[in-house]
C-alpha cells in the first residue's frame, strides 16, 4: 500500500486541492446540479481561552461569545442535510472549555460526520477518553514560547490509539529549534501522523518569508528525520477573487452565530483586527439552508491575503470542463 502524501492529506492552505478532485459526490453535484456542498464545516463553539498566546490570530475576539448548544446541534443537522461530511472543532478560544463539547462530538458522530479537533492541549487530560476516541484526528497547537507536557500527553495518546494525533508548531521571530526538535522526536516516537511547522502570521518583517525554510535547514543539520514534517510557508499569498467558492465548500461557524467564508478571515485584510469581523459574514447560522440554496459565493475581493486560490481555481473550473474523457 502506498504511503500517504502527508502535506495533501493533512493540510489545505497552499496545497494542490487533490481532495476536491477525488470527492465524487462533490464533483457530481457541481457538474449535474451546479451545487457546491458544505462538505467540511469548521466550528468555533466558544471564544473562551485559558492561555494568552502571542501568536493568536483571534486575540481581539470577544472572550464571552459562545454558541448555545441546541441551536448549534440544529445548525449541524442542517449542514448534514446539505452534504456536510466533516466538522473541525477549533478556536476562537479553546474548544475544551466548551461545556457542551462531549454532546457536540457525540452529535456529529451520530450524524455520520467525521470530527477533528484543534486544541492547545493543556486540558486534554480532563477529557473522557471515550469522547476523544470518537475523533478522527486531533491537532495540538504548540509554539516556541510554550512548553508541552509530553508525559501527560503520552498518557492521553495511549488511551486513544485510533485517533490521528499531530502537532501544529508556530515559529516565533526567535525560533527555538531545540523545542521544535523535541516535538518532532516525540511525534515520531508516538506514531503521530505529522508535525506542521508554520510562521507566526501576527508578525511581520523580511524574516517571515524565510523562517520556515530556515527551520527545515536547521532540523536537517541536526540530523532530524523530517519525513512526517510539513513545513508550511504561509507568508506568500495572493489577493482574493470575486467568487470565493471555497466559502461554500468549507465555511466557518463562529462563536457569534454567523457563518464566515474560511478560517483565514482574521488576517485576510491588511487592516483587519484579529477576529471574525462583521464585513466577512455570509449568513446567520439559522439560515444556512436558504443561503446554500442560492449558491452565492463570498466576494473575496475584500481579502488582501488568500491562502486557498488553488481551491477556488479548481472549484471554478470543474463545471466548465468539456471533453473530460481526453485526460
Amino acid at each position: 500500500m502506498p504511503t500517504s502524501n502527508v502535506s495533501i492529506s493533512f493540510t489545505a492552505a497552499g496545497t494542490i486541492p487533490i481532495k476536491v478532485a477525488l470527492h465524487e459526490r462533490l464533483v457530481s453535484g457541481m457538474l449535474n446540479q451546479h451545487f457546491i456542498r458544505p462538505v467540511h464545516v469548521q466550528v468555533i463553539p466558544t471564544n473562551k481561552c485559558n492561555l494568552h498566546c502571542a501568536f493568536c490570530s483571534c486575540r481581539d475576539r470577544d472572550p464571552y461569545q459562545e454558541l448555545a448548544l441546541h441551536p448549534l446541534l440544529g445548525c449541524l443537522q442542517d449542514f448534514r442535510q446539505l452534504g456536510c461530511e466533516a466538522v473541525t472543532i477549533t478556536g476562537g478560544g479553546e474548544p475544551l472549555l466548551y461545556k457542551g463539547l462531549p454532546e457536540l462530538i457525540g452529535h456529529c458522530h451520530n450524524l455520520g460526520i467525521g470530527v477533528g479537533l484543534v486544541t492547545n492541549g493543556s486540558l486534554l487530560q480532563d477529557m473522557d477518553p471515550s469522547v476523544l476516541s470518537l475523533l478522527r484526528w486531533c491537532r495540538i497547537s504548540c509554539a516556541d514560547g510554550r512548553k508541552t507536557d509530553f508525559t501527560q500527553l503520552g498518557g492521553v495518546l495511549a488511551l486513544t490509539p485510533n485517533v490521528d494525533w499531530a502537532f501544529s508548531y508556530v515559529l516565533s521571530g526567535e525560533p527555538n529549534y531545540s523545542r521544535l526538535e523535541d516535538h518532532i522526536l516525540f511525534a515520531s516516537s508516538r506514531g503521530m501522523t505529522h508535525v506542521r511547522v508554520v510562521p507566526d502570521l501576527c508578525q511581520s518583517g523580511p524574516h517571515m518569508d524565510s523562517m520556515v525554510h530556515e527551520a527545515k535547514i536547521a532540523m536537517l543539520a541536526r540530523g532530524v528525520d523530517i519525513s512526517t514534517v510539513i513545513f508550511q510557508d504561509r507568508a506568500h499569498t495572493c489577493r482574493g477573487g470575486a467568487y470565493c467558492r471555497i466559502s461554500l465548500l468549507k465555511p466557518v461557524l463562529a462563536a457569534d452565530g454567523w457563518i464566515y467564508p474560511c478560517c483565514g478571515v482574521q488576517y485576510a485584510s491588511d487592516d483587519a483586527p484579529h477576529d471574525m469581523t462583521p464585513s466577512m459574514r455570509m449568513c446567520p447560522m439559522g439560515e444556512v439552508k436558504d443561503f446554500w440554496s442560492c449558491q452565492q459565493p463570498f466576494d473575496g475581493r475584500r481579502c488582501d491575503h488568500c491562502h486557498y486560490m488553488g481551491y477556488n481555481s479548481l472549484l471554478e473550473s470543474i463545471p466548465k470542463i468539456r471533453h473530460r474523457e481526453f485526460v
